[in-house]
């Protein structure tokens, strides 16, 4: 029971920024990460930080957003979560680039 009311929490965060409102979505991803790691749930977890890094990275802030990718990247990873998720959180992370190389 605990662990389907994470996974509304995280939807709802979802629904809230596909609705254009990423202000409102991080209160319940937020809430998704903290009882998702009550839990143990590394997979609902690590999807919970996705959602929370696109959030962020609506509100422009592209240095947490690139933050919580890598933390949801080592989440999935862990829980052996589908490709397509571990994609998700790659595309998000972005690639590094060193400051002074070609096309940076």
């Amino acid at each position: 029971m605990a662990l389907a009311a994470t996974r509304q929490a995280r939807r709802i965060g979802d629904l809230r920024t596909g609705a254009g409102d990423p202000r409102s979505a991080r209160r319940y991803y937020a809430e998704a990460i903290s009882e998702a790691r009550d839990l143990g749930a590394e997979r609902e977890e690590g999807l919970a930080a996705l959602g929370l890094g696109r959030a962020a990275l609506d509100l422009g802030d592209v240095t947490v957003a690139r933050r919580l990718a890598a933390i949801a990247l080592d989440l999935l990873r862990r829980a052996g979560a589908p490709g397509s998720e571990l994609d998700a959180a790659q595309e998000l992370r972005g690639m590094e680039k060193r400051v002074g190389e070609e096309g940076a």
